[in-house]
């Protein structure tokens, strides 16, 4: 008698997978390039990730070759980019890009490229630029990819950038110094214009904006403001006046000064107090809410709100913060297209980022 109880076979392990892939190269079922992940999932009855998996132990045996926008490539029919080498600098610790630096080196050794070893006794990056890049520049990458921010030293890599044989910045590009360039850019606009009017969908018209630096007449002295927070608030006063008069609130709280609340004491104690808010980073906020809830003004960590950049400082935060995720992943993916092209590239890209939505900002 037939048992139809009995289940079907497990899914073949991601071990198992590349096992039966090696045996199909040495055999020469794979001649130069690999079905993608998607045809690979539906031969073996799998997900997509078992078979990324798969394919990452045969990167690390140094089978084969990924690379992004083209495909899985045999390394013995694809040697353009093995043995290269590429830099990746910026801001590379700490709870911000943590994704986005790790698709960069993953992605560079995929591709059968080596990341640059650097050297701790040049300097750091933003404290010794020149002598940073020198040093990196001594290694004669390929490549050289840049996580940019505020303090990202562009007049250097202007300086220098004849020696670049390819250069990409990812994620900020601050600077409006002729740097021959590709650019994979966030849209920080759009991150806070959609965290905003997700505030006021969920029928809130007093809304504070927290931010780095900010006063009531104008933004930092030229030289010291930074492309990314105005950018933020743009997005903050498009969505509080794209379909009424709001008023607009917003308050500095800088780095290192989170106890001190006195900007936005009065603000939340007058008769029209704010009853939301935007910050243009999980930390800022979280520190923020901190700070009033110790001081017992408003409603504390239970205000309503949305982060910035969805770090572990969003997932920490009691019930759940709803953040801003500017697609690391994404950037990644869409840098190391540029940093691994065969042609020389100036392109910019954009990348939109989406709203995560937590506790924190639902009814």
């Amino acid at each position: 008698m037939v048992n139809s109880s009995i289940a079907p076979p497990a899914p073949a392990k991601a071990s198992t997978i590349a096992r039966d892939i090696k045996g199909r190269i040495r055999n020469g079922s794979y001649t130069d390039m690999l079905p993608s992940s998607l045809d690979l999932a539906k031969e073996y009855s799998v997900n997509p990730k078992t078979i990324n998996k798969a394919l990452r132990n045969l990167v690390e045996e140094r089978l084969i070759v990924r690379i992004p926008g083209k495909g899985t490539f045999l390394r013995s029919a694809h040697q353009s980019s093995a043995h290269r080498t590429y830099a990746v600098c910026g801001q590379l610790e700490g709870h911000l890009y943590q994704s986005l630096s790790g698709a960069l080196f993953r992605g560079i050794q995929d591709a059968g490229g080596l990341p640059v070893p650097l050297d701790p006794s040049v300097g750091g990056f933003a404290t010794s630029p020149e002598l940073y890049l020198r040093g990196l520049l001594d290694k004669k990458p390929d490549g050289i990819v840049v996580i940019g921010g505020a303090t990202t030293p562009y007049d250097t890599f202007y300086r220098y950038q004849d020696e670049i044989a390819r250069l990409v910045f990812v994620q900020r590009m601050e600077s409006d110094l002729p740097i021959l360039a590709a650019s994979v850019i966030s849209d920080y606009w759009y991150g806070t214009y959609i965290a905003t009017r997700h505030l006021i969908e969920q029928g809130h018209d007093r809304i504070l904006f927290v931010t780095h630096r900010h006063n009531d007449q104008n933004w930092a002295p030229p030289e010291r403001r930074h492309k990314g927070y105005i950018q933020q608030y743009n997005g903050y006063l498009d969505a509080i006046h794209e379909d009424g008069d709001r008023r607009e609130y917003v308050c500095s709280q800088r780095m290192g000064h989170y106890g001190d609340i006195s900007g936005i004491k009065d603000l939340l104690l007058s008769s029209e107090a704010p009853t939301a808010m935007v910050a243009d980073s999980d930390f800022r906020l979280t520190k923020t809410l901190q700070s009033l809830e110790k001081a017992g003004i408003g409603a504390g960590s239970n205000t309503p709100c949305v982060g910035f950049f969805n770090t572990p400082w969003a997932e920490s935060h009691p019930g759940g913060m709803s953040s801003v995720d500017i697609q690391e992943t994404e950037l990644g993916t869409q840098a190391l297209r540029l940093l691994l092209s065969e042609e020389t590239t100036y392109e910019r890209v954009v990348v939109k980022p989406q709203l995560v939505i937590r506790n924190s900002s639902r009814k």
